[in-house]
């Protein structure tokens, strides 16, 4: 069980990780600081994972 929670929390923050790459790719100014907290939930929920959490790992450079 706490493997799968972790191999979901990695495949998210793969996911955000390119997510938040790609839009900030297309956006002139960078992403506002509530557009990626927007990014980051939106990639939680579908992955069924702590928005915070994944925040943090995207934070310490894990992803």
């Amino acid at each position: 069980m706490l493997d799968a929670a972790k191999t979901r929390l990695a495949t998210a923050a793969d996911e955000a990780a390119e997510a938040l790459a790609h839009a900030h790719r297309h956006t002139p100014f960078g992403l506002l600081r509530a557009e990626r907290a927007e990014i980051i939930r939106r990639v939680a929920v579908r992955f069924a994972v702590d928005p915070g959490k994944l925040a943090e790992k995207l934070k310490g450079g894990a992803a």
